[in-house]
């Protein structure tokens, strides 16, 4: 990334920093302002849940069961609310951390690559490799 004089005292508490490369050879870069407040982290919905066979029965269990007066767009969002707590709690129950899980399958994809690039890989680190991406695919 390129940047001049002119730019860095304009945005002087800017950062860069290059995330580990997973799918492709590309390396991602994040660019951050410091001051900058986003506000609460946003709820993560996994693809993974849809999958478990609790999961339909679970949501619409929850749902009809939560008692909420009010308008209908109010309803709708103290509902969601409930929801995604109930849904928290659910994930590490059936799951564990799935937030670590992925994490953790990125890394062995990373340090297995590393290795290829120099090595190779024998058999049994490929299959280690792709049970990584598709344990990925599942969350």
């Amino acid at each position: 990334m390129l940047v001049n004089e002119d730019w860095l005292r304009k945005w002087p508490d800017l950062t860069l920093r290059s995330l580990n490369i997973t799918f492709s050879d590309h390396c991602p870069l994040v660019l951050r302002q410091s001051i900058v407040n986003w506000g609460p982290k946003p709820f993560k919905f996994f693809n993974g849940w849809i999958k478990h066979p609790e999961f339909g029965d679970f949501c619409m269990n929850k749902w009809s069961g939560y008692s909420v007066q009010g308008w209908k767009s109010f309803t709708l969002n103290e509902k969601l609310k409930l929801l995604k707590k109930d849904l928290k709690q659910w994930s590490k129950d059936k799951f564990g951390t799935l937030s670590s899980k992925i994490e953790a399958n990125k890394e062995s994809i990373e340090r297995l690559d590393r290795f290829d690039e120099v090595f190779g890989l024998e058999e049994e680190e490929i299959i280690e490799r792709n049970r990584s991406l598709e344990e990925l695919k599942w969350c």
